[in-house]
């Protein structure tokens, strides 16, 4: 063989080896752009609604938390067929009646899919909304709810039985 032939011989084994290199390269920033768009689209993985708002406004969430604890409401929070009912009682183990109650739901499997809710007073200090949490499992009940200057801002958990 001559020695033009081995250079030919070596470019082209050379061209290949950087071909190839060059081609695990793509495969592996295509399945890495593949796997970033199916966890994106997942319900599973979900990052909290406004959070950077959240974030900066600590300092008032945490005064409106000390006054809701100051308030002594307490909930409490079952599914009845197609409904959610809450319950919510003052320091006294009196019923509170006349409030304003709202709640976001989601599943701890789904958090991405959370739904708003307006519940409506059912007499004795009993709230009702129809929520769709057909889902067997467990839910986050965020609740908040108002009565003058009294407050009411807890998180509950929910058990549904399938």
């Amino acid at each position: 063989m001559t020695s033009t032939t081995l250079l030919a011989r070596e470019r082209t084994v050379m061209h290949r080896w950087v071909l190839f290199i060059g081609l695990l390269f793509v495969a592996q920033v295509g399945l890495w752009i593949g796997a970033a768009i199916y966890v994106s689209r997942d319900a599973s993985h979900a990052v909290v609604d406004d959070y950077d708002a959240r974030a900066l406004t600590w300092d008032e969430r945490r005064a409106r938390q000390r006054r809701s604890d100051a308030t002594g409401w307490q909930a409490h929070a079952t599914v009845e067929g197609a409904d959610l009912v809450v319950t919510v009682r003052d320091a006294e183990d009196t019923a509170v009646v006349g409030a304003i109650l709202q709640a976001t739901v989601f599943h701890h499997a789904r958090a991405a899919e959370s739904t708003k809710l307006e519940l409506v007073p059912a007499g004795h200090g009993t709230y009702r909304a129809a929520a769709p949490m057909s889902r067997p499992g467990k839910w986050t009940v965020v609740l908040v709810g108002e009565r003058g200057d009294e407050l009411l801002d807890t998180a509950l958990t929910v058990n549904v039985e399938g």
